[in-house]
């Protein structure tokens, strides 16, 4: 369809163009407040609540712009995310796909063996992409099943590992309430329109005990500090919600997860190098 492109179209000027009926305004999820403007990269505007320091996209893209803009043929194009996941596809971004997910994968089992865990049962990873992570934890044992918004990337997933893959938003996922031991989510609560529904509706599937992992980019880091509307990874059609590792760790207690574990160093295992994202480890109580 002719509209699948809109919201990646630039004007003359690099700009981008959306349409008018693919926007929405915007309030902070956990207080409704407008938020205060930080600055605009039209047509999009990072705010900032002044009760809650979330950061956030308004105007954004609405569930039509996000399916387009996600839906795009291209949208994995040039990215790791285009090969199979072979160790000789993607070149050296590839190979740092691969270490983050083992440093991500030891991470997981350093924080379950901490908390008397041991097994490896079932895995939801949601936003699986082109399934590189989902391949590297079927390796280690896990049973993996995995959903992603895209349908390429949900196609090509389950036909290369033959695991069970679903589409769409995980507030409509069918799986059922308590079936995993544990869920991954990768660079995804900042893509999601409602951050505590998304999160609450993740700790239905976790079983009592089960362990929530999550990564996402950390907006007091230096870089985002220092490069404001230049952050590499402010992408305002896509990340839509911005956490500090505090505002994080608030949002996951309010939602009755518990022994919160925070990093943002660029040194640990499955962050290694990036200066701007943090892993975050959480358990659903027994």
């Amino acid at each position: 369809m002719a509209h699948v492109a809109d919201p990646l179209a630039s004007d003359d000027q690099g700009r981008p163009v959306v349409p008018d009926d693919h926007l929405e305004t915007a309030t902070c999820f956990r207080c409704g407040h407008g938020g205060r403007l930080q600055f605009a990269v039209e047509p999009y505007a990072l705010r900032r609540c002044p009760t809650c320091d979330i950061a956030f996209i308004s105007p954004r893209l609405n569930l039509a712009g996000r399916n387009a803009l996600y839906d795009d043929a291209g949208y994995f194009e040039g990215s790791v995310y285009s090969g199979d996941g072979g160790d000789d596809e993607g070149g050296l971004a590839t190979f740092w796909q691969h270490r983050w997910a083992d440093g991500r994968l030891d991470t997981v089992d350093g924080y379950r063996r901490r908390g008397g865990r041991v097994d490896r049962g079932p895995l939801l990873e949601i936003g699986c992409a082109y399934g590189l992570f989902a391949a590297r934890a079927l390796g280690r044992g896990w049973d993996v099943s995995a959903m992603d918004v895209s349908a390429a990337g949900v196609a090509h997933t389950a036909a290369r590992l033959g695991i069970e893959v679903h589409r769409g938003l995980v507030e409509d996922a069918p799986f059922e309430s308590e079936s995993f031991d544990v869920v991954v989510a990768w660079d995804v609560l900042e893509h999601v329109p409602d951050p505590a529904t998304f999160l609450a509706r993740v700790r239905e599937f976790l079983a009592p005990g089960g362990t929530l992992a999550l990564s996402l980019p950390n907006v007091d880091s230096l870089p985002a500090r220092l490069l404001r509307q230049r952050w590499w990874t402010l992408r305002p059609d896509e990340h839509i919600w911005h956490f500090t590792p505090r505002t994080l760790a608030r949002t996951l207690h309010e939602l009755d997860f518990e022994h919160v574990a925070l990093t943002a160093s660029p040194l640990a295992p499955g962050n290694l190098g990036r200066l701007d994202s943090m892993l975050a480890m959480a358990t659903r109580p027994a």
